[in-house]
């Protein structure tokens, strides 16, 4: 029974993670949410805010003693929004992950395994937390400073909601997948250029296109493309 569950976790591992030298698309890296409707101008408006507040930054060991440093070079995002829980959200990205599992020939008794790798590895917990977190006057300071012109008109929904936002908590959980599990580092050199995806789940939401608190769910899906270079 234990050389039979240690195949299937291996089969999941190779099917899931099969390395490749070439780039991989986003939506192989996480699905994207078919069944929630793609809300154009707030993803610009989020895609805005994220070119001006700044992307993403991390450090990594590489061979020998040299660290690695990547940052991201673009942020692409995409906002959906719907009527379905943020419970019964996270139950349907575990359906898509396994969907694409066996779209590529995996056997159904993989699928626990694989489900146990999402659940400990790419797709968080709902947590529930107050919707205010910063004073609005502290968010204007840091904004002005920054120049982002984009975050102030968010900011002028944030203060008109602010009193409706004071009672409320929000759910959230996050989901985030790394393209270098995917791909296959020649003679153990590093990738110079590989894709991040993060999706933030939550609900309820602000909407800032028309500033309201809407009950139903977000899904905010960005692609970000990291470079690296060695220091």
């Amino acid at each position: 029974m234990l050389r039979s569950s240690i195949f299937i976790v291996l089969f999941v591992i190779s099917f899931t993670f099969g390395k490749t030298t070439s780039q991989i698309p986003p939506e192989q890296i996480v699905p994207l949410p078919d069944f929630a409707e793609y809300q154009p101008e707030f993803s610009q408006m989020m895609q805005g805010m994220i070119k001006e507040l700044g992307g993403r930054e991390e450090e990594n060991w590489g061979t020998g003693m040299e660290i690695l440093y990547y940052e991201s070079v673009d942020a692409d995002v995409h906002v959906y929004t719907t009527s379905l829980s943020i419970d019964d959200v996270r139950a349907k990205y575990f359906d898509l992950f396994v969907e694409d599992l066996m779209a590529q020939g995996a056997p159904p008794e993989a699928v626990p395994q694989f489900k146990q790798f999402l659940e400990d590895e790419v797709i968080e917990e709902i947590e529930s937390d107050p919707m205010v977190h910063v004073d609005p006057d502290m968010l204007e300071a840091y904004y002005r400073e920054a120049g982002a012109e984009t975050a102030l008109q968010w900011l002028e929904c944030y203060r008109k909601l602010h009193p409706e936002l004071l009672k409320k908590r929000s759910r959230t959980f996050e989901i985030e997948m790394d393209e270098r599990r995917f791909r296959r580092r020649d003679a153990g050199e590093p990738l110079t250029n590989f894709t991040i995806v993060e999706v933030e789940v939550q609900q309820p939401f602000i909407n800032p296109v028309v500033c309201e608190l809407v009950d139903g769910t977000a899904i905010t899906y960005v692609i970000y493309k990291m470079v690296a270079s060695v220091e």
